[in-house]
């Protein structure tokens, strides 16, 4: 029999689960992310699991766990999409993709509505006060910059800022400019504010933070 027909027949009477499949997709606790399926084989040097995290660009997960039916690979909030397509990839070809949400983490997860004292539980605090007899009225900028994760460590980069009021007559106050959410060298976030002669103002502006991991270059696929 000539080889191309021998390897058409032994192609066609491969065992259909011999490609990976994934059937289910359970988060885990963290950032860890379950698949369940078949064909996944033993792990391998070339086997991975992908995430695709939009934009043109995908990336190979850390694995854990590796067997026949269950895939067990951390799946990190990159500062990108929150909903992903994750696909099995081994000798025998890449399985269909299935989607999966990335776990967002915010600082505090908790919001904070009244003032607080200092940073509290991850919340950056900013404060203006004014109280001048003849009224005030100011424009305050603020650096909100984080430095830029590196590869597999964790840093906080900016997510939402919003106001909060200690004391307040006659006043008004506003965020007039707000950086990009995900920034790491962010622009200024900046605050107006004004009072009337017989008023004050006293405010904090609490600002919010996601936690993201950084990008290892080699895990990068095209």
């Amino acid at each position: 029999m000539p080889a191309i027909l021998m390897l058409a027949a032994a192609l066609l009477c491969r065992p259909a689960e011999a490609v990976p499949r994934i059937a289910q997709v359970i988060a885990l606790p963290g950032a860890g992310v379950e698949l369940v399926g078949s064909g996944f084989g033993a792990q391998c040097p070339s086997c991975e699991v992908h995430a695709d995290y939009g934009m043109g660009w995908r990336y190979a997960l850390q694995v854990a766990n590796w067997s026949d039916t269950r895939i067990v690979a951390r799946l990190p909030d990159l500062n990108s999409a929150l909903e992903v397509a994750v696909t099995v990839h081994t000798p025998d070809g890449a399985s269909p993709s299935a989607r999966a949400r990335v776990r967002r983490e915010r600082v505090p997860a908790k919001d904070m509505r009244d003032a607080v004292r200092g940073d509290a539980m991850g919340l950056r605090v900013f404060e203006v006060a004014s109280s001048l007899k003849v009224g005030d009225s100011g424009e305050e900028n603020f650096d909100v910059s984080q430095p830029e994760p590196t590869c597999r460590q964790a840093s906080l980069v900016f997510d939402q800022a919003r106001l909060v009021f200690v004391r307040q007559r006659f006043a008004e106050a506003a965020i007039v400019a707000a950086p990009p959410a995900g920034c790491s060298a962010c622009a200024l976030l900046r605050v107006r504010w004004y009072h009337e002669p017989t008023g004050h103002i006293d405010l904090q502006v609490h600002v919010y933070q996601r936690r993201v991991e950084g990008i290892c270059a080699p895990q990068l696929r095209h």
